[in-house]
């Protein structure tokens, strides 16, 4: 039961089928004079396929609703630490950030007596595509082994996203 509601109202038919291709590369430098330092890059594809059936109005119709989403994600970062003395630490590290994504939707609404469309099927393509940056630094002090002081600023990045009621633009 997907609303939680005790009567049987809401009983989608739900299918999907994906497969994701990801791969990391990853260089660890250490340094003298307490320096650390990462680099590196990643990539994903993802390709997800769904059918979902629908049957809000058995007397009414039966929606049926077909998507494909094809999401492409990449990044490059870097990444520093140094540690000059015992009880004091700066770490900063940033990201270059690539996504895009890739909907075709189609809806169909039918009959559940006859299966026959009572209208035609309703189809959207939407293609959506952004980078940003995003990182942080923080200043670390130990003053004793129970304490930490430290000032940390950072910067997120948030990527696209095709919202779920694209079919009513």
């Amino acid at each position: 039961n997907l609303d939680g509601n005790p009567f049987r109202i809401l009983e989608p038919i739900l299918y999907n089928e994906a497969w994701q291709l990801t791969q990391e590369f990853k260089l660890i430098w250490e340094g003298e004079n307490g320096l650390i330092g990462e680099m590196g890059a990643n990539y994903l594809h993802e390709d997800l396929r769904t059918r979902n059936e629908f049957n809000i109005n058995p007397i009414d119709n039966t929606s049926i609703q077909d998507y494909k989403l094809k999401t492409n994600y990449a990044s490059a970062y870097a990444w520093m630490s140094w540690v000059p003395v015992e009880d004091f630490a700066v770490v900063a590290g940033g990201r270059f950030n690539y996504e895009s994504k890739d909907m075709t939707l189609s809806t169909l609404r039918v009959s559940p007596f006859t299966g026959i469309p009572d209208r035609p099927p309703t189809n959207v393509d939407e293609y959506v595509s952004d980078s940003g940056i995003s990182g942080d630094i923080s200043f670390n002090y130990k003053p004793t082994d129970e304490h930490l002081i430290f000032f940390k600023y950072s910067r997120g990045y948030k990527g696209p996203h095709i919202n779920g009621l694209i079919l009513n633009a």
